[in-house]
């Protein structure tokens, strides 16, 4: 009986040593999740910028353009990838979120540079079989059939190839007089992976850093973020300026060395590898849900304190006067810009939800995160209008 009753104890003692380690999933972000996030950001970097020293020399030899045209479809070209991080910031944080906005620009770099190195293949294809243009084309509708059924998301770009020759004719080697110029649709190839690399860059860059800190401060190192997201920015940085070293140097030899068809070869394949490596460490990114327009919850925060201007702060009662948030750690704005702690002020308690405690009209009443949110962007802009003057000052070859 004894043992019985011994064994009857065992038993629960062993069940609640091990119902914890069978209910508690997997945890998500910390430093495993770093190196597919900097290695996507590095090898985008590698690719794109891989491709604009020689890209002068591609569209004036190749797509028979001018000095002046060529440079000013790149200056137009590197405008857009500047420029459009800007909207994927925003619709990363109000709508899609950081993990949807890195892997729609991760794919949109890739058929990019498959978009110009598709339409080399098929003229190359012609020139050195010495067939038909359309011959050609269908040879490599053929092999797009075979890799269509491995990735899916090349079907778009791949279509590009049903035009009968992707470039002009190559001029006579004895009088430039006999250049063709490119046709509507051969621009219209030409500019269109333009686009998409820009659109890339758009969703990479503006969404990389910012889902790399999530991932330490929400993953199980998060009570050490403080320290590990300095880290972070600094290894950040360096691969960013060893990506762009090894596009600037290594990348433009093989293009100088290897031609073309390398040249422009190499970049898909790295493309191909930041984008697979990034979606294979999917299950173990921390995603936040976008809940509301970060544009929107700034102008709330201003459109609220200008609506309670006429509130006295200094009467007020610390901590008690003040709508906070469901979950939010902040009892009190801070002392910092304070006409922007209007915009938090509760004046009447008929402002409120008797259910759920929200604000009913939130243009007229904002959380204490919301206008610390408003007050840290504003104090940042002094910091990022710095590097206005030196970007400036960087991109004057671009006049010579």
């Amino acid at each position: 009986m004894s043992q019985m009753g011994d064994r009857s104890c065992d038993q629960p003692a062993k069940k609640m040593i091990r119902e914890p380690l069978l209910e508690n999933p997997t945890p998500k972000g910390g430093l495993r999740t770093i190196p597919f996030i900097i290695a996507n950001e590095a090898f985008e970097k590698v690719a794109s910028f891989g491709l604009l020293p020689n890209m002068v020399l591609y569209l004036t030899r190749e797509y028979h353009l001018e000095n002046v045209a060529a440079a000013n479809v790149l200056f137009l070209w590197s405008a857009a990838t500047n420029f459009l991080p800007i909207i994927g910031a925003f619709l990363a944080d109000s709508y899609f979120g950081r993990y949807a906005m890195i892997g729609f620009g991760s794919i949109a770099s890739l058929l990019g540079l498959m978009n110009k190195i598709t339409g080399f293949l098929a003229f190359g294809l012609e020139q050195s079989l010495e067939i038909p243009s359309l011959v050609a084309v269908q040879i490599l509708a053929d092999e797009i059939y075979v890799l269509i059924q491995t990735e899916k998301g090349m079907i778009l770009l791949w279509l590009t190839t049903v035009f009968p020759q992707a470039r002009p004719p190559s001029c006579d080697e004895f009088s430039k007089d006999t250049c063709g110029s490119a046709t509507t649709a051969q621009l219209l190839l030409l500019y269109s992976s333009f686009g998409l690399m820009s659109i890339g860059a758009g969703g990479v860059r503006s969404s990389a850093l910012a889902f790399g800190a999530d991932q330490l401060k929400t993953g199980a190192n998060s009570k050490n973020s403080g320290n590990l997201l300095q880290k972070y920015f600094s290894w950040y940085y360096v691969s960013v300026m060893a990506s762009v070293m090894v596009a600037m140097t290594c990348i433009v030899y093989i293009q100088d060395t290897a031609g073309w068809k390398v040249g422009f070869g190499v970049p898909v394949v790295l493309m191909f590898i930041s984008t697979f490596s990034f979606f294979l460490a999917s299950p173990f990114y921390f995603k936040l849900k976008v809940e509301s327009s970060l544009l929107t919850r700034f102008f709330q925060v201003a459109v609220a304190a200008f609506r309670n201007r006429s509130i006295e702060l200094s009467s007020l009662q610390p901590d008690e006067s003040y709508y906070i948030g469901k979950g939010s750690m902040l009892q009190a704005p801070s002392e910092k810009l304070r006409f922007l702690n209007k915009a938090c002020v509760i004046r009447e308690t008929d402002q409120l939800h008797l259910t759920d405690g929200k604000a009913l009209d939130p243009w007229s009443l904002c959380t204490v995160d919301q206008v610390e949110e408003l007050k840290s962007l504003i104090n940042i802009i002094p910091l990022w209008s710095t590097g206005i003057m030196l970007a400036v000052a960087s991109n004057q070859n671009t006049f010579l």
